[in-house]
């Protein structure tokens, strides 16, 4: 059985305490913040996906859970972390990058029943502008187009 996405409202599911199946609680579209023990997710949204099976269990379900929260294909901005069950935000976060990072997931199925994952977005500097010949704006260079001799590029940094 594939993963299902919880609808808004709808009670989570009931699971056997030896079962392997268990849901995945994703926080996402927010920053983390702070450091040590103020270290927290700001903003974002909840989102639940329920009756994950262990034997299926793989870096696949989280690929398409970013794909489902319209996240793109493969995003390299968009990093996946798990919380540690009994874990906090500030000693409990794991990298999940492929499969090798899935599998003590799948060993601690049958007693923890809600993996919590957190989306964080490595935001990148705007490119600069690239650079434009001096003088460009200059009315004489204006009114001899093909004089380009002299002139030199500068770069401009914000």
């Amino acid at each position: 059985m594939a993963p299902r996405r919880r609808k808004e409202g709808e009670p989570p599911p009931k699971y056997g305490p030896k079962s392997k199946i268990f849901s995945v609680e994703v926080h996402h579209g927010g920053v983390f913040s702070g450091i040590g023990v103020d270290r927290a997710y700001v903003g974002g949204q909840l989102d639940w996906f329920d009756n994950v099976e262990a034997s299926s269990w793989s870096y696949f379900w989280i690929e398409e859970f970013i794909m489902l929260l319209n996240y793109g294909f493969s995003p390299r901005n968009l990093k996946v972390y798990w919380l540690l069950p009994g874990k906090e935000l500030s000693d409990g976060l794991r990298t999940l990058a492929s499969d090798h990072d899935i599998e003590v997931m799948k060993a601690v199925a049958d007693k923890v029943k809600n993996f919590v994952l957190f989306f964080d977005h490595e935001w990148h500097e705007e490119p600069k502008p690239a650079a434009e010949p001096e003088g460009v704006n200059d009315p004489e260079f204006l009114d001899n187009e093909n004089d380009v001799e002299g002139l030199t590029l500068v770069a401009h940094c914000s």
